[in-house]
């Protein structure tokens, strides 16, 4: 197994353990091994010990399976993929490939926004501009996401040498972002589920992220680089409904990396 691969992997199964059993996306509530439902965690703790350096909360940067893991927590991506396999939608509503899998068509999410610096507010809505921007930052920083995407879509060479402002091969169009493909290539969605490209708002500059905005589940409310705590905070204006093992709206996410 090469060695982005076994970081997504390992991604994927942090996240499910983080994510998946405390705070997955779930219209219903689940219920504990006596048949009641649990009660709203007050202050969810987990430990980071073993998973890597928490070294940057940016999506694009972040390599390891402890940034990895907060950072799937604060970015939406396009799509998810589910502990089955299966391609499930995030800020994309649905996708289609033409027949000969060049061009992929991404529906865009019209109501989600990035966080406010306070839950109370919201910022700008998460837009298509604002996608293709995420993903052109992903490409230009060094960074896996470059890895996964440089050889499919059209004009990446061009853009990552500093010759286009934007890739030719990534389109806005009304509220979808058209994404076409120097080859036909089936697996495209499962690509895009990578945590390197969580979606940022379109002015973010390409310089190591410190204070990260995404449009996640929850936002970042305090990040102490040194010890490798890391505070996060329940997303009241999250799009969608979150199991009620989430912390509470007024409770915090605590995760803590290999110093503590």
């Amino acid at each position: 197994m090469s060695s982005l691969h076994s970081i997504f992997f390992t991604a994927i199964v942090v996240s499910t353990l983080v994510v998946g059993h405390g705070c997955k996306h779930k219209s219903g509530k689940p219920a504990d091994e006596n048949g009641k439902s649990p009660k709203a965690i007050k202050h969810l703790r987990v430990g980071l010990a073993g998973l890597g350096e928490i070294n940057t909360l940016d999506p694009a940067r972040a390599g390891t399976a402890a940034p990895i893991t907060i950072v799937w927590q604060i970015f939406d991506r396009l799509v998810d993929v589910a502990p089955d396999g299966t391609v499930t939608p995030m800020l994309a509503t649905s996708w289609q490939s033409s027949n000969d899998l060049k061009e992929w068509r991404f529906q865009i999410r019209p109501d989600v926004y990035f966080h406010a610096s306070s839950d109370q507010a919201r910022t700008h809505r998460v837009s298509p501009a604002d996608v293709r921007a995420s993903l052109e930052r992903a490409l230009r920083v060094p960074g896996f996401g470059r890895t996964l995407l440089a050889d499919l879509i059209v004009g990446t060479d061009e853009f990552i040498g500093g010759n286009t402002q934007h890739v030719a091969g990534i389109v806005v169009s009304g509220y979808e972002v058209i994404l076409k493909l120097q080859k036909p290539f089936a697996f495209l969605p499962e690509r895009l589920a990578a945590s390197f490209f969580g979606i940022v708002p379109r002015d973010t500059p390409e310089d190591p992220l410190t204070t990260p905005i995404g449009s996640g589940p929850f936002r970042l409310v305090d990040w102490q680089q040194v010890s490798g705590k890391i505070v996060l905070e329940r997303n009241r204006a999250y799009w969608s409904k979150l199991s009620v093992q989430c912390p509470r709206p007024d409770r915090t996410y605590q995760l803590f990396g290999p110093e503590l």
